[in-house]
């Protein structure tokens, strides 16, 4: 199934980054993106980098991380990044919007 980006798709999936981005450490956003990348397929993974401001590196890892059979635990704490991209600044610096 291939996957066509717009920025209807973009806005859903950065909608619901936002709603969940200040409950999840690290590893659960990266593991989140991956998840949501992985249900959509084809071009899932850019649909996801786009809308969240990730590399498509850091998706991969968690897709790496999801299919690891003996997964790590999630005890790593948020980093200052996560949260300064909570706030949606770092994704509005990116794009030129702030």
């Amino acid at each position: 199934v291939r996957f066509l980006l717009d920025a209807t798709t973009t806005q859903w999936i950065r909608m619901k980054y936002l709603a969940i981005v200040t409950d999840l450490d690290e590893r659960g956003i990266r593991c989140w993106a991956a998840a949501k990348a992985m249900s959509l397929g084809w071009g899932g993974i850019s649909a996801v980098a786009k809308a969240t401001g990730f590399s498509d590196r850091t998706i991969r890892t968690g897709i790496k991380e999801l299919n690891a059979p003996n997964p790590l635990p999630s005890t790593r704490q948020r980093s200052r990044f996560l949260k300064y991209c909570a706030t949606g600044l770092c994704y509005r610096k990116k794009r030129g919007i702030v």
